[in-house]
């Protein structure tokens, strides 16, 4: 019967997790028949970094599925207490993918993994990122999911939380029992987020649909809209309260991750059922006038809302499709911290453009040397106020690059607006409202910019999303 490789598990994950400061989860499972079939039983558990610990807990566990946290941890096990990302991860079973095909997809895949682990019943591959990210930045799961879509992986793997098997451990899940190995390493391979954005973008599109094809499944922020779509699309052919109820019931089971309290499944059909067949998909009459929006409480409270997205992590001062505004009397250090940010932003992949109208490239380029800035920072461009346009230069603003930008930060509004805040505070604003109505839509670059408004500075941003800009105050 084979055994545990101590050495190289230990060796794997203090490689793997270097550059952390958190503990590392390890995770002993043993298979137990359960009341739908096999199911994983925990034996053992532990938190630490030293890997004469983790050699110990492998030995005690020999006979175990030993599983590590793809992230670190910090007071437990669950997505609360995840704290640094040091790579992406992908899990391909041959259950569902043929060996050679599943093969052939990593080997044509465009951003080669740094490591390819065999777990004894498909790949595990991990792409290693140049400095760990923070387990709370937004675009971490979708990427993750963008990745398992794009390879035909497994989506449950999809989230910070999860635990992959460890290799230099053995697979107890077939008989006779198989090695858990690295096949390929390239530790010095790795990658910025920001390479993987093509895979979240892929990954919310498929969301924005409804995941509607067949054999998708439904996570949990969609699992309302979706399945009161599908009703909706059912009462419109005509279909009876209880042939819908039917089918979404077996929707909800086979598709909703988790699925939705049958309770709940049953007055989606309920309440759709009750409207004349015909009518919009989505389940809700289109109004003839605005007052026909109003929803019902059972519609209202068990509608899922998906909350903010934060580009700047544990920060949580700059949200995705939100313009944000900073005020304070003067003197209390908004420009700085505003060119403090910038630099955080681009440390953290995010492509920041930084325009300060105020300040000569003099002043700017001594702050940044302060924070620690270097010729090599990437992603960071800055424009002074020797060369910045105006926001009152409609056709300068109208030719904006968006594109090449995630953040844009603006010190101050007031100055980019001419000064003419000081004779009519109305002013900026309306500078700042006529420069947002030049990108579509769907284009808004995301970030956070300074201005002054007066005897008050704001910060303010603009963001890529599908609503268009939304202000608040901080």
């Amino acid at each position: 019967m084979q055994s545990p490789d101590t050495d190289p598990a230990a060796d794997f994950l203090t490689r793997f997790f270097a550059g952390t400061g958190h503990k590392v989860e390890l995770r002993a499972l043993d298979i137990v028949d359960g009341p739908n079939g096999p199911e994983s039983e925990l034996k053992g558990r532990t938190f630490t970094r030293r890997p004469k610990q983790v050699r110990c807990f492998i030995t005690d566990h020999a006979q175990l599925n030993i599983y590590f946290g793809c992230v670190t941890r910090e007071g437990g096990g669950t997505k609360e207490h995840c704290r640094e990302v040091v790579a992406l991860w992908a899990d391909i079973d041959f259950k569902d993918i043929p060996e050679e095909r599943a093969r052939e997809r990593v080997a044509q895949f465009p951003i080669q993994p740094s490591l390819v682990v065999e777990s004894g019943g498909g790949l595990h591959l991990y792409w290693l990122l140049t400095a760990p990210e923070l387990a709370s930045e937004f675009s971490i799961e979708p990427i993750l999911r963008g990745l398992a879509q794009a390879l035909g992986g497994d989506r449950k793997v999809a989230e910070v939380a999860h635990i992959m098997r460890l290799p230099g451990t053995v697979n107890y899940k077939y008989t006779p029992p198989r090695a858990c190995r690295v096949l390929d390493a390239y530790w010095d391979r790795r990658y910025a987020l920001r390479d993987f954005e093509r895979f979240a973008e892929q990954s919310r599109l498929a969301q924005e649909k409804g995941n509607t094809q067949g054999g998708e499944r439904i996570p949990k922020t969609m699992r309302h809209r979706t399945l009161t779509s599908l009703a909706g699309s059912m009462r419109r052919r005509g279909m009876s309260q209880a042939a819908i109820e039917a089918a979404l019931l077996v929707e909800n089971a086979t598709r909703c991750d988790p699925p939705k309290p049958e309770g709940e499944v049953r007055r989606i059909a309920r309440d759709i059922a009750k409207k004349p067949a015909g009518e919009s998909d989505d389940g809700e009459p289109k109004p003839t006038d605005p007052w026909g929006a109003a929803e019902s409480m059972a519609t209202f409270l068990s509608g899922e809302e998906v909350g903010a997205e934060f580009l700047d992590g544990e920060k949580r001062l700059v949200a995705r499709e939100c313009v944000t505004e900073i005020f304070s009397p003067r003197g209390l250090g908004k420009s700085l911290f505003a060119l403090w940010l910038a630099l955080v932003c681009a440390l953290r992949g995010l492509r920041v453009l930084y325009l300060n109208r105020d300040n000569s490239r003099f002043v700017v380029k001594g702050r940044l040397r302060r924070f620690g800035a270097e010729p090599e920072t990437p992603n960071l461009k800055v424009i002074t106020r020797e060369k910045c346009p105006p926001l009152t230069n409609a056709l300068a603003w109208a030719t904006f690059p968006y594109a090449d930008y995630d953040v844009v930060i603006l010190d101050s509004l007031d100055a980019a607006a001419e000064g003419v805040g000081e004779q009519d505070s109305t002013k900026p604003v309306e500078s700042n409202r006529t420069t947002l109505g030049y990108y579509p839509a769907r284009e808004w670059p995301r970030g956070i910019g300074s201005g002054q408004h007066r005897e008050d500075r704001s910060t303010f941003s603009w963001e890529r999303g599908d609503r268009g800009p939304e202000r608040h105050h901080l």
